[in-house]
């Protein structure tokens, strides 16, 4: 029903310190409601915690755009979400959890391991 409204749907899974979890949920809700006030595009933000260990936990951020008028809708949804991994990145948080970092984020790949973690794959 949503996609033949023209709804985009994704979801990013950081997983973050104890120390860190409410100033992960409070960035990516912070950046998110930012860009929506300034863009003025339909959306939804939900989250859920779907994994807990003694040192940290993995939250999903599920997030939507309805149809956007200014530019490309894709373009636009690309955009935010790199915004939101950035945001996870500031936070203090790691770009995936359980998921890998993927095609998708390979830019943040440098980032989310060591330099001996790159050094393996090239």
């Amino acid at each position: 029903m949503f996609f033949d409204m023209g709804f985009l749907f994704d979801s990013v899974e950081p997983s973050v310190s104890w120390s860190k979890c409410w100033s992960l949920i409070n960035a990516i809700r912070c950046v998110w409601d930012q860009e929506m006030q300034k863009r003025k595009i339909f959306n939804i933000l939900a989250l859920r915690v779907s994994q807990i260990y003694n040192d940290g936990v993995c939250v999903y951020f599920y997030y939507g755009i309805g149809p956007t008028s200014d530019k490309d809708q894709l373009e636009t949804f690309e955009e935010l979400t790199d915004i939101l991994r950035e945001a996870i990145f500031s936070a203090g948080g790691s770009i995936s959890h359980h998921h890998g970092v993927g095609k998708k984020s390979s830019k943040w790949y440098p980032s989310s391991v060591s330099r001996v973690g790159v050094e393996v794959f090239h």
